[in-house]
């Protein structure tokens, strides 16, 4: 009965512990904890969510920066190589400079269009350190370089574009400038060659030796003196030989050499002989044939006279200085001689002229006869190297070292 009453009216257990006061507060503490849970987290995930939105603005903006770090470097690298061979086609700054900035308006940098100024396109002279960098050094000769300056900024580039979110990341905060230096290394180069009585002499170091003639085998010396210089056995033919070897190795090299070529004895008149102390016979040519013609011609001509070097090494200078000299070249004359300076002017005081004109002086002693103290003077004074060849075989190959060492296209 009581368990029908309990059915029919009376409160169950169940009931009576749901609507007692310290249940209903439990109840309504684990409602607030739930709810405050579920607040905590939407915060939580508004938070996460901000973060997430600007770290993808950062990815996208580092992004930005690195692909607009890469096409200002081309830009510039591509302005100032362009620069630099105009520079060496023309020899004129202006047409340089014009082609630098055409090159460059042609590159866009984050959607902007490069816009650099004249000032920003310079000229000068760069020289390779030990460490491998490069010193750049505006307006000096010879004008073998071009720099050019690149940036992003309001004064260097339009606004036709910008970085996504620059709020959250300026692109002003990272270094956008870029400096590029292309260097076209050219040389001219003078010869400087001994003509002279004693370069009809023979190979064996031996003065006044001269190669056996069969036509006039008890010739004297004074009759020797006076006939032309045997065609393969006399020094000027060792001489033709080491130089046709040094053009063709010229030749092979990845810069553009253009090369002029100077002969001395001195001033010398005999009856119906005579010579002059300096002769130019190529101005500056890359047509190397020219100069292996110019020599053989010196060698069906009797070789006399004394030396006057000084008067072959300013025929150099004027060479080297000349309507065909370049702006973009570095100078170098190549001084040799198989005897003794015994007339004119000494030979270092216009090695001290030349190098003041930029112009390095190697010298070449050739044969053991040669005053090598005063040839090494001159190379020291002249900025260059002194070279001793007592044979033919050791020519050719201080003429390979010379052409070696010729510096080739620089790039920075």
């Amino acid at each position: 009965m009581r368990t029908q009453l309990s059915w029919l009216g009376g409160a169950s257990k169940l009931d009576r512990d749901a609507t007692h006061p310290s249940r209903r507060r439990r109840s309504r503490a684990r409602v607030a904890r739930s709810n405050h849970r579920r607040g905590t987290i939407v915060a939580l995930a508004a938070i996460v969510m901000t973060v997430l939105v600007i770290l993808g603005a950062v990815a996208i903006n580092l992004t930005q920066l690195s692909t607009a770090r890469t096409e200002i470097r081309l830009a510039s690298d591509a302005a100032a190589k362009a620069g630099a061979v105009v520079l060496g086609q023309t020899q004129d700054t202006a047409q340089a400079r014009a082609a630098a900035l055409n090159i460059a308006s042609q590159h866009e940098v984050a959607s902007m269009s490069m816009n650099i100024s004249e000032i920003d396109v310079q000229f000068g002279n760069s020289t390779r350190n030990e460490n491998g960098d490069y010193n750049f050094n505006i307006n000096q000769s010879p004008l073998n370089s071009v720099r050019v300056n690149t940036r992003i900024a309001q004064d260097a580039v339009t606004s036709e574009g910008s970085f996504f979110m620059t709020g959250f990341l300026n692109p002003d905060t990272f270094s956008l400038d870029y400096t590029s230096i292309a260097a076209r290394v050219d040389h001219d180069l003078c010869l400087v060659v001994d003509r002279s009585g004693s370069m009809a002499w023979d190979m064996s170091n031996i003065a006044w030796e001269y190669p056996p003639d069969p036509l006039h085998p008890e010739a004297s010396i004074i009759q020797n003196y006076f006939v032309q210089p045997h065609p393969t056995l006399s020094r000027w033919a060792a001489l033709t030989r080491s130089t046709e070897v040094f053009f063709e190795e010229l030749e092979d090299l990845p810069i553009e050499v253009k090369v002029g070529l100077v002969s001395y004895s001195s001033n010398f008149v005999f009856g119906l002989y005579e010579s002059v102390a300096s002769t130019t016979h190529n101005s500056l040519t890359t047509d190397y044939s020219q100069l292996i013609t110019s020599m053989n011609a010196i060698g069906q001509k009797e070789l006399i006279g004394n030396t006057n070097i000084a008067s072959g090494m300013q025929a150099a200078v004027r060479v080297l200085t000349g309507n065909g000299s370049r702006i973009t070249a570095k100078g170098t004359m190549i001084v040799l001689t198989d005897g003794i300076w015994n007339q004119g002017t000494d030979p270092t005081e216009v090695a001290i002229a030349a190098a003041a004109a930029n112009i390095t002086v190697h010298t070449i002693t050739f044969s053991d006869q040669a005053d090598q103290e005063k040839m090494i003077a001159v190379a020291n004074l002249g900025g260059g190297n002194h070279y001793h060849a007592p044979d033919e075989e050791t020519l050719r190959s201080v003429f390979s070292e010379i052409a070696e060492t010729l510096p080739a296209v620089l790039t920075q």
